[in-house]
């Protein structure tokens, strides 16, 4: 018996003094409802952006601001700040870590080698001839695994492959690295080169 009145003792003591603390006031109901305030809205949730701190919802700003990232409140500051998913950094998740590149189709940033360039400054620098975000285009056209750039020859000349990249193999009289020019003492008539 003396363990359910030990019990029972603390509970008691709590509505004793809420009793007390509603009858200090001449409408007894006013003070229930002012009693019972911050109970309801512990229970109740925060609208959408807003995040519950205490007895108030703050207005979670950076929520949408996070690049699929979450977003932390620090109570002592009274702000949120952004937490970035792996490899993503920034005050807003904006900006890839050191050695990762942004990929557009997944939206993560991930480890990505440059197959023909190095990585520099968060980018692939391609060599001659290559482009695209890893430098895996070739500008020109593939022979025997190579890019190589394609030449364009000027009118009726013919481009030849020797030596591992492209010229133009020069007829009529022309000259140039496209045949582009006439020889000296010629000049272009109708796409030829003729005497002077």
């Amino acid at each position: 018996m003396s363990d359910s009145s030990t019990s029972s003792k603390p509970l008691a003591n709590e509505i004793q003094s809420f009793n007390e603390f509603i009858q200090r006031f001449k409408y007894p109901i006013i003070a229930t409802i002012i009693a019972i305030i911050p109970f309801l809205f512990a229970l109740s949730p925060c609208p959408n952006n807003f995040k519950k701190h205490q007895f108030t919802c703050k207005l979670n700003d950076c929520e949408s601001k996070c690049n699929g990232g979450g977003c932390r409140y620090d109570p002592v500051n009274h702000k949120f700040s952004c937490v970035c998913k792996i490899h993503f950094e920034g005050q807003y998740c904006e900006n890839c870590e050191e050695g990762y590149l942004y990929q557009s189709d997944t939206k993560d940033c991930e480890l990505k080698s440059c197959v023909n360039g190095k990585y520099q400054n968060g980018k692939c620098i391609c060599k001659d001839n290559y482009s695209g975000d890893y430098c895996e285009n070739c500008k020109g056209q593939i022979y025997q695994n190579k890019c190589i750039l394609n030449i364009v020859c000027n009118e009726k000349q013919k481009q030849v492959f020797s030596g591992g990249q492209f010229s133009c193999q020069c007829n009529n009289g022309f000259t140039g690295n496209k045949c582009q020019k006439c020889e000296k003492g010629k000049v272009v008539v109708d796409n030829i080169c003729v005497q002077k």
